[in-house]
């Protein structure tokens, strides 16, 4: 797990983390996670925030594909479709992971 609070003073930490996670969040709580479950907590709140502001709205994610590189590296074909305000927009990405220690980490792609 990325540890941010780690590099926030003590007091934004805590709010981060309640932020982030939700009320009943800390940082020995968000600690503990999984990698899995830190990153799907954050984006589902992350995610919710969003749509609460009433901007974007995310409607559907679907892995359409996988494709191997070896043995240490995958690449996942996603289609996402969201909208703003009116308008309704599909995109597709291309989100890759290396294996490191057994466990799927996803590799950062720059944009």
């Amino acid at each position: 797990m990325l540890d941010f609070g780690d590099a926030l003073p003590k007091e934004e930490a805590k709010q981060f983390y309640l932020t982030f996670f939700g009320e009943h969040a800390s940082e020995e709580t968000v600690s503990e996670m999984s990698d899995l479950d830190f990153f799907s907590q954050f984006l589902s709140f992350t995610t919710k925030q969003v749509e609460a502001a009433g901007e974007i709205s995310f409607h559907k994610l679907e892995i359409l594909g996988e494709i191997p590189e070896g043995d240490t590296i995958m690449h996942v074909l996603t289609r996402s479709n969201i909208s703003v305000g009116d308008i309704e927009v599909e995109s597709m990405e291309v989100i890759s992971f290396r294996k490191i220690e057994g466990e799927w980490k996803a590799l950062l792609s720059g944009k």
